[in-house]
């Protein structure tokens, strides 16, 4: 498949090709292009590949005219160079008119070129655009989703609690060891009673 730039070339080369047409080229009809006729047609396929259009073609009509005509996706754009130096122009997007213009000059014909180029880098710069910003949010989506924090299960929130024990030693003590051991402390209490005692350690 050719570059852009070496579709472009060549059509050039193949517009000049008409300059050698003999009379009667077609079926006994058909007269070779004039030279300004030529040279228009050259001058709207460079500006057409200067406008970044994916193909030009170029084509001789039996009055002497060119037909030059641009691609790119669905877009069509046809100029027919008459004798005189006029160019009619028409332009089809996916098979339908969109928009004509006839007897134009080669100034009017190069701004048509010049904003239907415009208009496509407009929409590729904003395709692009969209993409990046797209591209972005997925990419911090990402990001967000890696650094979202998970429950585990030996997290201490999830955790069931279970109080630390208790160690309890339960001592019987006697009231005649009880009484025992006030005798010899040598101080005074009141009588009670004590059938046990729960001491309680740590």
């Amino acid at each position: 498949m050719k570059s852009k730039k070496n579709q472009i070339n060549a059509t050039e080369k193949k517009i000049n090709s008409f300059r050698t047409l003999p009379v009667g080229w077609h079926y006994g009809s058909g007269i070779a292009p004039l030279a300004k006729v030529l040279d228009l047609a050259i001058q709207l396929n460079q500006f057409a590949g200067l406008m970044g259009f994916e193909a030009t073609d170029a084509f001789p009509g039996i009055d002497g005219e060119v037909m030059l005509t641009v691609y790119d996706g669905d877009i069509y754009l046809e100029f027919s160079i008459e004798v005189d130096g006029s160019i009619n122009y028409v332009h089809e997007q996916g098979d339908e008119e969109v928009d004509s213009d006839d007897k134009i000059s080669l100034y009017q014909a190069i701004n048509h070129i010049l904003k239907i180029g415009f208009s496509k880098w407009r929409s590729s710069v904003l395709s692009t655009r969209n993409n990046m910003i797209q591209r972005r949010k997925d990419s911090r989506d990402m990001r967000l989703s890696r650094a979202k924090p998970t429950k585990s299960q030996f997290s201490r929130r999830n955790a069931p609690f279970k109080p630390a024990g208790v160690n309890v030693r339960t001592y019987e003590v006697s009231t005649r060891q009880l009484r025992e051991i006030r005798q010899c402390s040598g101080k005074s209490h009141q009588p009670f009673s004590v059938d046990k005692v729960a001491i309680l350690s740590k």
